[in-house]
């Protein structure tokens, strides 16, 4: 129950699920960004969001983010590990967002990251959507 099983590196849910990407506004080893028309969509492509990776993703993120009103989605699904870097690093994110009068949305977390953040209550500060197109609505 709630179990959902492991996709592969680059799998997703199927192209109807969500918008039509656009150009790729950044990518590097840790994030790849889109333009999705209202939105960015910033996909985090390392499995470790920590101290090493979090500088380069806000970085890459927030360059992005003025290309649609700091309205930005960050699809964590290959995220398996975030640390407090992490945390910080999404947290300044947030913020650069909500202060530009856009929104950050969060989706495909892993259970264990959800469960995490939740704990935390940091699930009160980030809109947190169970996928892209769900994020898509929120954001």
């Amino acid at each position: 129950m709630g179990y959902a099983e492991p996709m592969g590196l680059f799998s997703r849910k199927s192209k109807g699920d969500a918008p039509e990407l656009g150009a790729v506004l950044a990518e590097t080893h840790a994030v790849r960004a889109h333009d999705a028309g209202d939105h960015v969509l910033a996909e985090v492509l390392h499995p470790k969001y920590s101290e090493h990776e979090a500088t380069a993703i806000q970085t890459d993120i927030l360059n992005a983010a003025p290309n649609a009103g700091h309205k930005v989605v960050i699809d964590m699904a290959h995220v398996q590990m975030l640390a407090s870097a992490g945390i910080g690093s999404l947290i300044q994110i947030h913020q650069a967002c909500a202060s530009a009068g856009g929104k950050m949305v969060l989706c495909n977390l892993d259970e264990n990251i959800r469960m995490m953040l939740g704990v935390a209550k940091m699930d009160r500060m980030f809109a947190i959507a169970t996928d892209r197109a769900d994020a898509a609505r929120k954001v």
